[in-house]
């Protein structure tokens, strides 16, 4: 959550954002063993869960990041170089 989110979540407070919406949720160590009901066929991926997290941690409380390309969609010196080429 933490890598993809940016936002520190205890295993607490996943848990209690998973379990209300009916998936089971046990701790394994430092993982969560999360069992994802049946009616959710749209979650297949870690990442399916993540976006749960997100969407009733609330958006909003997600801080905001900048991008990591001072020049996106450029092209960089090297690549140009080898275009003109």
């Amino acid at each position: 959550v933490r890598a993809l989110l940016g936002v520190e979540l205890g295993r607490g407070q996943i848990a209690g954002i998973l379990e209300p919406l009916g998936f089971g949720v046990a701790e394994d160590g430092e993982d969560l063993l999360v069992t994802v009901p049946g009616y959710r066929p749209d979650v297949t991926l870690e990442v399916d869960l993540i976006e749960e997290v997100a969407r009733h941690h609330g958006y909003g409380n997600i801080p905001r990041t900048t991008r990591r390309s001072g020049r996106p969609g450029r092209l960089s010196d090297r690549q140009r170089r080898r275009r003109t080429a």
